[in-house]
């Protein structure tokens, strides 16, 4: 099995008569091919975790109105349980505080997390460690954390690759809306099987420019707190379908998801981003995205670690919700 690490394949590979590309780093965003949605797949030696394509055109649109804010904890990776619980802290007050200074509000996160599932002290992971770091900066900011479910922005936490964490704030000049999924518990009232502190972000985030819009975050195949078809990639590429029209059924006042209606829910989707820790699996989570995303217009397939083990595929995205 093929899973990647903190030592990636480095690959620059084009295939024909396909609509995907497997990029190196440092390359440019290629997109190949016509139809309905592009597909490009990253891995390299080096993280490559940056914000999705539709940022950059969101920003340029939106000029004056939203910002993105960047912070990199050089070396994370080497660093103690109790340095990275405190450098976390600090590195997102200091991107909280940037936000503030702007006038804006937070709305989006993407955190790269070097050895994300490695143990840790205390019955934990790196991960969970991260999310002390980040649940005590977000209390502080928001005040405490009874007021998450009224201000929390979205997320995705990875291991893209490379030592460092890197923080990529999204912040806009008007708050958006917090949307969780009525088929899972919000990741900020999580058990803590899961974490002395929870991880601390909203399922999805309703924009107030573009008007209409949705920012999801990671999903996958939780549902409750629990991850749901271990070993079983279909199945969980399946969930996480489900999940994610949930999201759009929910954004609609609606509460009930049938089978028969996910695919209609999916039409939604404008742009996705997959995070999965297995290249076999690269051609078959793509196949079953072509076939259930019928008007998505772009597709970035990130090889990365993701914050659980046995998940083995993640999907975020923005979603046009209309009138």
């Amino acid at each position: 099995m093929h899973r990647r690490d903190g030592n990636r394949t480095h690959v620059n590979d084009c295939v024909p008569s396909s609509r995907f590309c497997l990029v190196a780093q440092g390359a440019s965003r290629v997109e190949l091919g016509a139809g309905m949605a592009t597909f490009k797949t990253v891995m390299s030696a080096e993280s490559t975790l940056f914000p999705p394509s539709w940022v950059e055109d969101l920003l340029g649109k939106y000029t004056g109105q939203m910002e993105l804010v960047a912070e990199t904890i050089i070396g994370a990776a080497h660093l103690s349980d109790t340095d990275l619980h405190a450098e976390v802290r600090k590195t997102y007050e200091k991107v909280l505080k940037r936000v503030s200074e702007l006038g804006y509000h937070p709305v989006r996160f993407w955190n790269n997390v070097p050895r994300i599932t490695t143990p840790a002290s205390r019955q934990r992971n790196r991960y969970m460690v991260f999310n002390e770091g980040r649940y005590d900066a977000l209390a502080h900011f928001y005040g405490n954390a009874s007021h998450f479910d009224q201000h929390m922005p979205t997320a995705t936490a990875v291991n893209a690759g490379g030592d460092h964490v890197k923080i990529f704030c999204l912040c806009a000049d008007k708050p958006s809306t917090p949307l969780n999924n009525p088929r899972q518990v919000a990741p900020y009232h999580y058990s803590k099987r899961f974490g002395h502190l929870p991880p601390c972000f909203a399922r999805a985030v309703r924009l107030t420019h573009p008007a209409n819009w949705l920012v999801v975050g990671g999903m996958a195949a939780i549902r409750g707190e629990d991850s749901v078809y271990r070993e079983d990639l279909s199945r969980q590429i399946q969930e996480t379908f489900t999940n994610l029209a949930a999201l759009i059924a929910a954004a609609r006042g609606e509460t009930c998801v049938s089978q028969k209606h996910t695919a209609t829910y999916l039409l939604a989707y404008r742009e996705l981003r997959i995070y999965f820790p297995n290249l076999e699996h690269e051609s078959q989570i793509r196949e079953a995205t072509r076939a259930a995303f019928k008007n998505v217009q772009r597709v970035e397939m990130v090889l990365a670690d993701l914050c659980r083990e046995e998940l083995l595929v993640e999907i975020e995205g923005i979603a046009e919700l209309g009138e």
